[in-house]
């Protein structure tokens, strides 16, 4: 029960990280419009995160302790580029209004993950 819900919250994690990219069309932000340094470190580091959080889902079955591994890392690599982007560093553009919201939802998310994760891990170990 708690790998599943783990799992699905990690789903959720996957399909609003991709929501905030611009494959979604949400995003009309380009990268033309990063700053040089901040945002384009920071845009490495998610999609980083987002790598660990499907590396994860892949091994929630295979090695749990290591899918709680994966997915707090890739979670709290999610930060950087929130805390960029609220302070004006990310991008010369301001974010809209459903950008906005989507990166307030990720971030709530992030922290549900780190949270199942570390019970998860918790678990994980008692079983062993």
């Amino acid at each position: 029960m708690a790998n599943r819900l783990f799992a699905v919250v990690m789903v959720v994690y996957l399909i609003l990280d991709v929501l905030l990219t611009p494959f979604a069309g949400i995003e009309t932000r380009t990268l033309a419009e990063l700053t040089p340094q901040t945002g384009y470190a920071t845009l490495g580091l998610l999609f980083i995160g987002l790598i660990l959080i499907i590396a994860s889902l892949v091994s929630v079955g295979i090695g749990p302790r290591r899918a709680s591994i994966l997915a707090i890392v890739g979670a709290l690599l999610y930060f950087p580029a929130f805390l960029a982007d609220y302070t004006g560093q990310f991008s010369t553009a301001t974010a809209s209004t459903t950008i906005t919201s989507l990166e307030i939802v990720q971030a709530l998310v992030a922290i549900v993950t780190i949270i199942l994760a570390l019970q998860f891990r918790k678990q994980s170990a008692r079983s062993m």
